[in-house]
């Protein structure tokens, strides 16, 4: 292969990385909480995670317990769902009962997390970034709970 088209290839592998790093996809903690109406009854959190994703362990052996001891559990609900592998597409089964979701719109990444406000799907972030630099921050501006520290 020639050397330009390599270095062109390389050239942009930094220019995606340098912009990628340190974010995690999805909307900013200012949109989420927009998409929360004020007469929202219930808000709850389904954090979608793996057996074999080594970021879920991380979160579920550091975030939750944080977010769990803290006032914010008290009006979130943390929901979960945890299947076999992160390359395994995400199954109605894997759902905490009496959930209904349409699991081709959940996404594959994890660990993953996802707004729900009665019962229905608002906003989905991914990776424990996602969490605590975007859902966090907005569910404690919905609540007007202050979250883990």
């Amino acid at each position: 292969m020639p050397r330009k088209p390599i270095l062109q290839l390389l050239i942009v592998a930094a220019l995606v990385w340098l912009g990628l790093r340190g974010q995690s996809p999805g909307p900013g903690a200012d949109a989420i909480a927009a998409a929360v109406p004020v007469a929202a009854r219930e808000i709850a959190v389904l954090y979608l995670g793996a057996r074999d994703c080594p970021y879920c362990r991380a979160w579920e052996a550091q975030q939750r317990p944080a977010f769990m001891d803290s006032a914010l559990a008290q009006r979130v609900r943390l929901l979960e769902s945890v299947r076999a592998s992160f390359r395994e597409p995400a199954r109605a089964a894997d759902l905490p009962t009496g959930l209904a979701l349409d699991t081709a719109a959940l996404p594959r990444p994890t660990p993953a997390f996802v707004l729900l406000v009665d019962g229905q799907a608002v906003a989905t972030v991914i990776g424990g970034n996602g969490w605590s630099e975007r859902l966090l921050p907005a569910l404690e501006r919905v609540t007007g709970v202050a979250g883990p520290q």
